[in-house]
């Protein structure tokens, strides 16, 4: 539920219920946004009893330089990290940092050239032996209705190939190749795209014998129902049912 407060406040409250757990209680969460002409955003200040009474702040601010976006993430337990977004017409820069206990921080830069792309980061964290660094890389290529791209992670030492193609407008496929690490894995899968409301998706891991299927019907703008299921070790006598609806 939700309506307008004083000074263009927005307030939103949602309850939830979990009846397949023996007397569980009602959890209700009640949250505010706020905007200033300046440039300041309260994008969420959230308020949860049924979590030791836990409060969530999320707030950003543009307008100190132009591209530049800071944003703060945190709660009043153990979370408050800050984070930076630059973006100029051919590059874009990222950054985070652990504000609270000062041992996570990370830094991203990604660029695009007509048809190709090209990303890196690096993770430094503070553990008991001292800071550990993370990298990464990746890059791709799309020409017409063909992708193709390349990602290195863990220090370069494991590698992912992607690469997807769409037959027509309503019919994509796609692979996934990952190698370098102990146990190789092989993804094939596909999205059909039956009419404006209704899609299918398919996926298949090869390695480890494991079938997904889904149809999402929209049945409303904000109204969405998703049947799946799954098979394992491609046997029949493994399926497993699943439906979801989402509001919103």
């Amino acid at each position: 539920m939700t309506g307008e407060a004083p000074a263009g406040v927005e307030v939103t409250s949602s309850s939830s219920w979990d009846y397949t757990k023996s007397g569980s209680a009602i959890d209700t969460t009640v949250s505010a946004t706020w905007a200033h002409p300046s440039g300041f955003k309260l994008e969420k200040l959230e308020f949860t009893p049924a979590d030791k009474a836990s409060l969530t702040t999320e707030t950003s601010l543009t307008g100190l330089a132009k591209g530049l976006k800071l944003e703060f993430k945190g709660n009043d337990a153990d979370k408050g990290d800050l984070s930076f977004t630059y973006k100029v017409p051919q590059a874009t820069l990222t950054g985070e940092m652990d504000f609270m206990n000062f041992k996570k921080f990370n830094i991203a830069a990604a660029t695009g050239v007509d048809q190709i792309t090209a990303g890196v980061k690096l993770d430094v964290s503070k553990g008991d032996k001292g800071l550990n660094t993370t990298t990464a890389a990746s890059a791709s290529y799309a020409i017409g209705n063909i992708f193709a791209g390349l990602e290195a992670t863990n220090n370069f030492s494991k590698y992912g190939i992607l690469a997807s193609f769409a037959v027509d407008k309503s019919i994509t496929a796609a692979m996934r190749a990952d190698i370098g690490s102990k146990a190789p894995a092989l993804q094939v899968g596909g999205v059909y795209k039956c009419n404006s409301s209704t899609t299918i998706k398919g996926k298949v891991n090869v390695m480890s014998k494991l079938i997904d299927l889904s149809v999402k019907q929209a049945m409303d703008k904000k109204f969405n129902v998703t049947a799946s299921c799954q098979m394992a070790d491609f046997s029949p006598k493994s399926m497993v049912f699943g439906l979801k609806a989402t509001m919103g």
